[in-house]
């Protein structure tokens, strides 16, 4: 049976002054998390994927924390390659306002794909996992970060083209998938002249296809200097929590409470049983189209300006709202499934 979605008004008096905030929740009939904003909640924002000189990172975890601290995130995950980033040593960065969560990249490489994976929040080192398959390599990824008492985040598909919709849809327990992953040369815009899927396109795939996956936003980041194409500061979450620490947002992530941007920030979010309202907080200079979205990613109704009242009653599957700046940047809204699906 369908549950019933309660209106919700998610207000912005929690928010730290002066922090980029778009405040957009993952909302669905009868999923996993509960839709209800409740008093005492905040937003924070992190960066879910980086690395240090503990891998191919150019600066030391100390230095790279430091970077989002004195940028204004609340909160970094060093997913380092192949090893367990101890965050321990690093105290003295941490503040009630800034927390660094230890994570890990995982890679296999079946038949000569590059099949990564992020580990967010997770207790121990965890070895090589190897795979015959895509598929197989995924899995295996999955569980051992599970095991491993973290959320998984399925990497940068479009990444030397590693592998496609087709491919993640078996996978079972993965709860995040990188929509726009800022790093050079993930092609989240895929190829069309080659039939090479964006990443969009492919979260919309895997939606209507009842995989429940959360979109992301990260930095990849590898290179802290500004401006550079590898550079930090260009894709971010913002996540819904009770209180900054590690597993309040790692069960946040989870559930998808958290928004993905690559800089579009909202200033107000209503979402009922037959409607869903938004409006953007504006930048000076910038234009917004605001589009609903549904199954296949089929544009359902756009609204040009910076608020929008899109009717959800009669529709089936899912909704997703996708908010586009004039300069490009933009603003993910976790989907709002509408009616029974897979769940993992």
């Amino acid at each position: 049976m369908m549950s019933r979605v309660t209106l919700m008004h998610f207000s912005f008096n929690h928010c730290p002054a002066g922090l980029t905030v778009l405040a957009v929740a993952a909302v669905c009939l009868g999923a996993a998390f509960p839709c209800s904003c409740n008093a005492g909640e905040r937003w924070f924002r992190g960066n879910l994927h980086g690395h240090t000189t503990n891998s191919d990172g150019k600066l030391p975890p100390e230095e790279a924390a430091l970077w989002y601290r004195e940028h204004g995130y609340h909160f970094c995950v060093i997913t380092d390659h192949r090893r367990l980033t101890p965050v321990e040593p690093l105290a003295h960065v941490q503040t009630p306002e800034f927390i660094v969560l230890p994570g890990i990249e995982l890679d296999s490489k079946p038949g000569g794909k590059n099949v990564h994976t992020c580990g967010i929040n997770i207790r121990s080192e965890i070895g090589p996992q190897g795979g015959e398959t895509v598929p197989d390599a995924l899995q295996r990824q999955v569980d051992a970060i599970r095991a491993a008492g973290g959320v998984a985040m399925i990497n940068h598909p479009n990444w030397t083209r590693a592998f496609n919709a087709e491919e993640v849809l078996p996978v079972r327990g993965a709860a995040l998938l990188e929509i726009y992953n800022m790093s050079s040369g993930c092609e989240n815009e895929g190829d069309p002249a080659s039939g090479v899927r964006s990443t969009e396109q492919m979260w919309d795939w895997l939606l209507t296809r009842g995989m429940r996956i959360w979109g992301t936003a990260t930095d990849d980041v590898h290179t802290y200097v500004p401006g550079h194409p590898d550079g930090p500061g260009k894709g971010w979450v913002m996540v819904r929590a009770r209180e900054l620490t590690p597993q309040a947002i790692a069960s946040a992530l989870a559930r998808g409470d958290f928004y993905a941007s690559t800089g579009v920030e909202l200033q107000d979010l209503r979402v009922g049983r037959e409607s869903l309202a938004l409006k953007v907080r504006p930048a000076a200079g910038l234009r917004y189209r605001i589009e609903l979205r549904g199954p296949e990613g089929r544009l359902l109704e756009v609204a040009h300006g910076e608020a929008a009242r899109f009717d959800l009653s009669g529709r089936t599957g899912y909704v997703r709202v996708r908010v586009l700046a004039s300069d490009g940047s933009l603003a993910l809204v976790q989907p709002v499934f509408l009616d029974a699906g897979r769940q993992e």
